[in-house]
């Protein structure tokens, strides 16, 4: 499913994830406390090594009290947006490309945008050039075949039973 480091540089580099709580939210028959280790266990088995810090993003008044509490708990951070992005992943490489010193690793883990230009590779080895590498949660071409929200729920509940 994904991708272990392309190098040495980007394993031992530090991973911020940022979860669209909206788009993929607990599911209904999970523990909200598994869900910042079971993201933590996947990246350290495919060799990410370096410091992982999650942050759930999102409408967090729409999301259960209970829910917020306890994956607060487990150390992911919340972070209050006051409408939805429509594209959770270029709202977070900007900031993550500002904030973040070379070599840093992102992680997004949303529904696809509506619209991944045909460039979007050579943008995304330019950046692993300057030590910024990008880790996709779910592959590529599931995800930009459809933008419908049930596989974006569907990969993502995958994505944390395994």
């Amino acid at each position: 499913m994904m991708e272990p480091p392309p190098t040495k540089e980007a394993a031992l580099a530090p991973v911020s994830v940022f979860w669209d709580i909206k788009w993929c939210p607990v599911p209904d028959d999970y523990d909200s406390r598994r869900v910042g280790p079971c993201i933590k266990r996947i990246l350290r088995k495919l060799g990410y090594t370096g410091p992982i810090t999650i942050t759930a993003v999102g409408l967090l008044s729409e999301v259960p009290r209970d829910i917020l509490e306890a994956i607060y708990s487990t150390g992911i951070s919340l972070k209050q947006t006051f409408k939805s992005p429509t594209n959770m992943f270029g709202l977070f490489l900007d900031s993550f490309l500002r904030k973040s010193s070379p070599p840093s690793n992102m992680m997004v883990i949303s529904r696809q945008p509506a619209y991944i230009p045909a460039e979007f590779s050579d943008f995304r080895n330019k950046l692993r050039e300057k030590g910024y590498y990008i880790i996709f949660p779910f592959p590529l071409e599931e995800m930009a075949s459809t933008h419908a929200t049930p596989l974006a729920k569907s990969l993502w509940k995958k994505f944390l039973l395994e």
